[in-house]
């Protein structure tokens, strides 16, 4: 699930180029803004709906039957997409697919984070930025690569394929029995009441017959004052609305959830930057086309999908402090190395070579940072259940505080085209990727 909705997200970024100039016939000076546009316009959708993707899946009784919708719908949207010849049909392709994708995204994640629990969210996550990166790595790659040595029509039918085989997956999953603990809780407490009222009864039982109306009254009075005690342990409803409505505030609250959200933020918007920029700039420094950008995303993609799952193990034993740190302190100077070629006298072979050694090792650091948002803020939601117990319903909430996650990062997702788009264009890309590792640098003293 995780493989095949990335795998749909990143298909067309290294073709992107190439289908707005020559199957739209959109002006060559214009390409770049729309390029940002179309991606930042996909992140801004997904930003309005997760809040409410969230609050509805919290609330809905078959998580899993949500998502089977959300693949069909994926369909249609890739259908309207591969056969938009002008622009404004491309788009409304883009934002049905965003739409889908936004649905399978965060109801699935709250998924992986029921099953796998407070004590194996950075395991669980590694898995998921496994096949994320999975995902990721493939769906550049096999559109380029068909889009150059087959055919437009072919390199969508492998969409489709993908599409197919996620909803064939998802139909054969089993959705386990949702919130056994709070069943397990909620027995108990009608177990317990029971008890009492069965001790109340068995007090008020008169142990000879033919009892005094005097006798009854005093009955009738322990009986009302017990029935009292038992009712005033019950939490009103309207204290219960009040503690939903400040979910998202309670956890913002904590420290290391803001962090973690502004860490996923800056990361976000990096990768957003790449996915704007690289194709027109290797284009337009070294004469490379969409299969060169695509095998590109490759190496960015390839050592997140080797590290992924021991830095994982590494966060769980030693936490997200020192890794995250690391790799922001790291990303900063990798940025500002990948725009030197080109500008700054790297040209020809050399410079080449540094930009793929570039991008691999960049490909490094922001796996030590991947996660990190999603993991802080479902720990925050676990430390507020613990607290508050009830707060989140019977689901336990994790689809609406996932979904902060989801804003987050789409809201780098939304930011990062804009920004490196304009800043390419006005000071250069060189410029461009000192001014991103520059916020980056100082993104690291948060996380520390």
């Amino acid at each position: 699930m995780r493989f095949t909705d990335n795998f749909l997200f990143t298909f067309i970024i290294p073709i992107l180029p190439e289908i707005l100039g020559q199957r739209l016939q959109q002006p060559a000076s214009r390409i770049q803004a729309l390029t940002s546009i179309i991606l930042s316009m996909n992140a801004l959708v997904s930003i309005v709906l997760a809040p409410l993707t969230g609050y509805l899946a919290d609330k809905l009784s078959s998580r899993n039957r949500c998502l089977v919708v959300a693949w069909v719908v994926n369909m249609l949207g890739t259908a309207v997409t591969a056969s938009a010849t002008t622009l404004p049909v491309l788009i409304v392709g883009r934002l049905i697919q965003t739409l889908a994708g936004s649905v399978i995204w965060i109801v699935g994640m709250a998924m992986l984070a029921n099953a796998a629990g407070a004590k194996h969210l950075g395991q669980a996550f590694g898995v998921a930025v496994l096949l994320v990166s999975a995902g990721l790595l493939t769906g550049p790659a096999v559109s380029a690569a068909l889009y150059k040595f087959v055919s437009y029509p072919v390199m969508w039918s492998s969409a489709f394929i993908v599409l197919l085989t996620g909803l064939a997956l998802q139909l054969l999953v089993i959705e386990p029995q949702q919130d056994e603990e709070n069943t397990a809780s909620t027995t108990k407490i009608q177990s317990t009441t029971n008890d009492e009222e069965q001790e109340i009864h068995d007090a008020n039982d008169p142990l000879l017959p033919g009892s005094t109306p005097g006798e009854t009254d005093t009955r009738t009075y322990y009986s009302t004052a017990a029935t009292t005690t038992t009712e005033t342990r019950s939490p009103p409803a309207t204290a219960d609305r009040n503690k939903e409505a400040n979910i998202y505030w309670l956890i913002l609250r904590r420290k290391r959830v803001a962090a973690g959200l502004l860490g996923d933020t800056l990361l976000a918007i990096i990768i957003a930057s790449f996915e704007a920029t690289i194709p027109l700039h290797i284009r337009k420094v070294f004469g490379w086309d969409s299969f060169h950008a695509g095998m590109l995303f490759l190496l960015l993609q390839a050592p997140t999908l080797i590290l992924v799952v021991p830095v994982g193990w590494l966060k769980d034993r030693f936490g997200m402090r020192y890794p995250v740190s690391l790799g922001f302190v790291l990303l900063a100077p990798s940025l500002v190395l990948l725009g030197m070629p080109g500008e700054c006298g790297l040209k020809g072979e050399s410079g080449s070579v540094v930009y793929l050694v570039t991008l691999i090792a960049i490909g490094v650091w922001r796996t030590l940072i991947l996660g990190y948002g999603g993991v802080e803020v479902l720990n925050g939601a676990n430390e507020l259940a613990e607290e508050k117990p009830g707060i989140f319903g019977s689901n336990r909430g994790y689809s609406r505080t996932f979904s902060m996650s989801n804003i987050t990062w789409k809201g780098g997702m939304f930011i990062g085209p804009l920004v490196s788009g304009a800043l390419t264009e006005t000071v250069g890309y060189f410029y461009m990727n000192s001014i991103l590792g520059t916020s980056h640098y100082l993104s690291s003293s948060l996380s520390a």
